[in-house]
């Protein structure tokens, strides 16, 4: 059964990028740019809605950091970890103590973000919230940003941690 319902979801798939290729040859440039400008309307209108939600749910401080550490969560399960990476995300509270893998640490009220390498390394980022929807939101995709660089870096692919030279017509080299 599920094999069968697989098999479906890649034939639409399929059939889907068909159609799109399609419509690129008929309507070119312009199917192109506003195909672009509907999926960024998906996105601010998806934004909007979490911010919405942000608004009323910062009146219960705990759940509103329950929802950005969500938020953050979500951002971050999308990032390619290689296997034996573990993360996790937590909403804090003033003045208590949590426990990170043997490393205890007295929190403020705000969001966690926890990596741990297959090496057995722990990162660990945090961010205090402000109870500005737009300020928090910007700052949980900064903290998935950085969680990416991370194991881009663990990886051997982040440019900024390599000696690069840069020719003339601004290609970068090993």
């Amino acid at each position: 059964m599920v094999k069968a319902q697989l098999e479906k979801k890649k034939k639409r798939e399929a059939e889907e990028a068909d159609d799109y290729l399609k419509n690129v040859e008929l309507g070119g440039r312009d199917f192109v740019i506003a195909d672009i400008e509907k999926d960024k309307k998906k996105e601010k209108t998806a934004a909007d809605k979490f911010l919405n939600d942000l608004q009323t749910k910062k009146l219960y401080r705990v759940t509103y950091r329950r929802k950005l550490a969500d938020e953050l969560r979500e951002k971050v399960s999308a990032i390619d970890f290689p296997n034996g990476w573990q993360y996790d995300t937590l909403p804090t509270s003033d003045n208590r103590q949590i426990t990170i893998y043997g490393q205890s640490f007295k929190t403020k009220q705000g969001i966690i973000l926890v990596l741990k390498s297959p090496k057995g390394e722990v990162f660990i980022r945090a961010v205090r919230t402000c109870y500005k929807p737009e300020v928090d939101f910007k700052a949980m995709r900064i903290l998935a940003v950085q969680a990416e660089n991370t194991v881009d870096s663990d990886k051997g692919i982040l440019l900024s941690d390599k000696k690069v030279k840069k020719t003339k017509s601004g290609i970068y080299l090993p």
